[in-house]
């Protein structure tokens, strides 16, 4: 009985706040969102660069 009160109370003190929890997903989505931003960016640069070779308006 004593471990399963022990349990309980440890999820209790793992368990983030909702606050804690709502910061979080804040900073998630702006990490995530410039993540993407910065993919884009790379794939932009690199069809560039494809298309540049493609064309013959880079030299090798």
């Amino acid at each position: 009985m004593r471990v399963f009160r022990f349990l309980k109370q440890r999820r209790r003190e793992i368990r983030p706040s909702e606050e804690e929890m709502s910061n979080a997903r804040i900073i998630m989505s702006k990490v995530s969102s410039s993540n993407e931003l910065d993919i884009a960016d790379r794939a932009a640069k690199l069809k560039s660069i494809i298309e540049g070779y493609i064309h013959g308006d880079r030299e090798s």
